[in-house]
């Protein structure tokens, strides 16, 4: 494992009740509204770095079927709490499914990885997902990577993420969404998209 991951990690491990608290005042309902757009009744979503369980709720609560998944031990037992189901103890670079989701929700989480490891990590997602399955990334907008806050950051431009797709290919953009920081206090701005896996010739 990587320093920059162990250490993000153990920021979580360690500050899990202080991330609940701020995580859970974030309102992300306009980013659940788009993101279901790309989705049938009933899909099942792979929530990447589910972090308190607060989205991977939501969908729950919205018939879909669920399957939670982070990289801290202390998260994944908030949420387990939160949600009542097992949540699983895994990292993005362990990520093991093959074309088992219709949809990958990562919110934040993504934001996590260093830049050299993004086209591996998607590549991974990619398999993840079925045919014609949507990934929902947020990032920062802007060019800082490296520690911040005890955490690993990296952001993200259009122009470095389109370079990052094109290495990866299997996806196109379906929408791309320059906004504020949903987080009371920050006035960041963020980039979000949605990917669409092509589907099988």
């Amino acid at each position: 494992m990587d320093t920059y991951v162990e250490e993000t990690i153990r920021y979580y491990n360690e500050q899990s009740l202080a991330f609940a608290v701020r995580s859970e005042k974030a309102d992300l309902s306009r980013f659940h509204r788009v993101f279901g757009r790309y989705l049938d009744p009933g899909d099942t979503i792979l929530d990447l770095g589910c972090g308190t369980g607060r989205d991977s709720k939501y969908f729950l609560e919205e018939g879909y079927r669920v399957v939670p998944v982070d990289g801290s031990l202390k998260m994944c037992g908030f949420a387990e709490c939160v949600l009542g189901q097992p949540v699983r103890h895994l990292l993005f670079e362990d990520l093991d499914y093959d074309t088992y989701f219709d949809g990958v929700w990562t919110s934040d989480s993504l934001c996590h990885v260093a830049s050299g490891d993004m086209e591996g990590i998607l590549r991974k997602i990619l398999r993840a997902l079925r045919p014609g399955g949507a990934l929902y990334m947020g990032f920062r907008m802007g060019d800082f990577e490296g520690m911040r806050d005890g955490r690993w950051f990296c952001d993200w431009t259009k122009p470095r993420l389109d370079q990052v797709l094109e290495a990866v290919g299997g996806f196109s953009m379906a929408e791309y969404m320059e906004t504020e920081d949903v987080r009371e206090g920050f006035s960041d701005p963020w980039i979000n998209v949605i990917l669409k896996k092509h589907d099988e010739e």
